[in-house]
């Protein structure tokens, strides 16, 4: 893992958080965490704060190219879940961060520190695949193709594994192009983000397209919208400065949302009711947006 991947984590865990009126211990939690590490659950209201989104729409600039490809086959680490290691343990699962469900019933999930991606059964059995191009996985998602994609962060490139471990990576250009999010899109496209600015679009083929412009700003996640567009969070350098919620049509026009319950948002998932529900990770809070920018954010007390 490059220094680039050190910084990364480095700046996430330098941010404060932010705590309701009292501190976190003027307001009763919603669960408490006792010496012996048993935890008591109870529950809290969360506090609620309903506003109005404002909404800047602009035509995103684009740029158009063909990722350069390289494939081989996956290098295999396997750990049965009989091995004798602890229950919450599995050897192989080294700095996890993405997690999606996969063929076959498994789940497939992206190991940031030792540059594999993971396949792990529900009964907790354990592959790792290592192979050409995989270098700081982040995001991860079932493709249109049977295969899963994935991102990586540290050389900037997309990568491609079929269940049996095949490995195809997607060059973008370096680490100019550090990716992070990624889902599979409404279009039969894979559509990502890059932290430096720009949101990208990869055909199954290799065909990318990077849309950029001053409404996308440090985008983190991004999922499908229920109105068939690509919703995103603009972290604003995982701050308050320009941070907002982005959402993007298939051809390229970009509409950010800004206002009073945005602010760091990374997380981004659509919800059962038909909008947009996303984490203020430095504010602690849990935000909802419908698509046409009636917003909500909901803080509840810290936990410890």
């Amino acid at each position: 893992m490059s220094v680039g991947g050190a910084v990364r984590r480095g700046v996430a865990a330098s941010v404060l958080a932010l705590f309701l009126a009292g501190g976190p211990w003027g307001m009763a939690s919603s669960a408490s965490v006792r010496r012996d590490a048993s935890v008591s659950v109870g529950s809290t209201r969360a506090s609620v704060r309903s506003g109005f989104a404002a909404a800047q729409t602009a035509r995103a600039a684009v740029r158009v190219f063909r990722a350069t490809k390289v494939t081989g086959a996956a290098r295999t680490e396997d750990s049965p879940a009989s091995m004798s290691l602890p229950s919450t343990f599995y050897y192989g699962v080294d700095e996890p961060d993405g997690i999606t469900d996969g063929p076959n019933g498994a789940l497939w999930f992206t190991n940031y520190k030792n540059d594999t991606i993971g396949r792990m059964t529900t009964s907790g059995a354990n592959i790792n695949y290592g192979g050409v191009g995989i270098d700081g996985p982040e995001g991860i998602t079932s493709g249109p193709d049977g295969a899963l994609w994935f991102t990586n962060f540290e050389n900037g490139s997309i990568g491609r594994i079929t269940p049996s471990g095949q490995v195809t990576n997607f060059a973008l250009g370096g680490t100019a192009y550090a990716s992070r999010g990624i889902t599979s899109g409404p279009d039969g496209a894979l559509w990502f983000t890059m932290v430096g600015g720009g949101i990208g679009r990869i055909t199954t083929s290799g065909m990318v397209t990077i849309f950029s412009g001053e409404l996308i700003n440090s985008p983190q996640q991004i999922t499908v919208g229920p109105d068939g567009n690509l919703w995103f969070t603009n972290d604003g350098d995982y701050g308050y400065q320009q941070a907002s919620i982005g959402q993007i049509t298939t051809s390229g026009t970009v509409t950010r949302f800004t206002g009073t319950g945005i602010a760091g948002p990374t997380g981004i998932t659509a919800g059962p009711d038909g909008a947009l529900w996303f984490v203020n990770t430095p504010s602690s809070s849990v935000g909802r947006m419908t698509t046409s920018g009636a917003l909500t954010e909901y803080t509840a007390s810290t936990i410890y």
